[in-house]
C-alpha cells in the first residue's frame, strides 16, 4: 500500500487504501523454489556464502519475514516499492505492477502489468516511465495512462532502477551486464542516478 506524509516536523503518514494489494512476492515460502531465489543462492555460493552468510546470517530471519529474501545477494539486490513524484503524481512499481496515484485524492489513476516478473522502481522523465524486470524484460510506459510505448527483451534479470540521460537508458543486470538503450528521443533526460533528485522524492526544490 502507498502512503503519504507532509514534508514538515511531526507530520503523520496516511495510507492510500486504493493502492492496497496482495504481496505474495514478499512471501519467502511461496518463492523459495523460484528461479530468482535459486539464482541468488548460487551467487552467494560463488563468493563463499554457501554454508554460512557470515554476519549477514543474523539478518536472514528478519529479511525472510519482511522482504522474502534469504540470501546475501537477494537482500543486496532488493529494491522494494519505492515511490517517486513527478508533476504532482506518485509513481511506483509494486511487484509486477506499475501504477500512478493522485496523492491528494488517493485515487489510482492507472495500474498496469507490462510483462512478466517483478519490476524495478521506475525512472520517470519526459512523460515516460522506464522499468526493468527480473524476467529480463525492459519497458517504457506512458506516464499519462501506463500504455506500453516500447519494450526490449534483455534476457537478463534486472533489479536496479535504470538511469536516463540524453536519449539513452542505462540498465545494469543482476549478472553484471551494462546495457545502453537508445530511446530515439533526446528529451528523455534527467534521471542520472538512483532516486534522481530530491523533487522526485516529494521534497520542495
Amino acid at each position: 500500500m502507498v502512503a503519504k506524509r507532509a514534508v514538515k516536523a511531526q507530520a503523520v503518514a496516511s495510507e492510500l487504501p486504493a493502492t492496497r494489494q496482495n504481496a505474495d512476492y514478499l512471501d519467502y515460502k511461496k518463492n523459495e523454489n523460484s528461479t530468482q531465489t535459486k539464482l541468488s543462492k548460487s551467487y552467494d555460493a560463488s563468493v563463499g556464502f554457501a554454508g554460512s552468510q557470515g554476519s549477514a546470517s543474523q539478518m536472514m530471519p528478519k529479511a525472510m519475514a519482511n522482504i522474502g529474501k534469504a540470501s546475501v545477494h537477494g537482500i543486496w539486490s532488493y529494491q522494494g516499492s519505492k515511490n517517486f513524484v513527478d508533476h504532482g503524481k506518485v509513481y511506483a512499481s509494486m511487484g509486477d505492477r506499475a501504477q500512478s496515484v493522485d496523492p491528494d485524492s488517493g485515487k489510482v489513476l492507472w495500474s498496469r502489468v507490462p510483462g512478466k516478473g517483478l519490476l524495478t522502481p521506475p525512472a520517470i522523465v519526459n512523460g515516460k516511465l522506464f522499468v526493468g524486470s527480473d524476467s529480463g524484460g525492459f519497458h517504457a510506459l506512458s506516464a499519462k495512462d501506463g500504455a506500453e510505448l516500447w519494450s526490449v527483451p534483455l534476457g537478463e534479470s534486472v533489479s536496479f532502477q535504470p538511469a536516463v540521460s540524453r536519449g539513452r537508458v542505462y540498465v545494469v543486470t543482476d549478472t553484471g551486464s551494462l546495457y545502453c538503450l537508445n530511446t530515439g528521443d533526446a528529451r528523455d533526460d534527467g534521471w542520472l542516478m538512483w532516486g534522481a533528485t530530491p523533487a522526485h522524492n516529494g521534497l520542495p526544490q
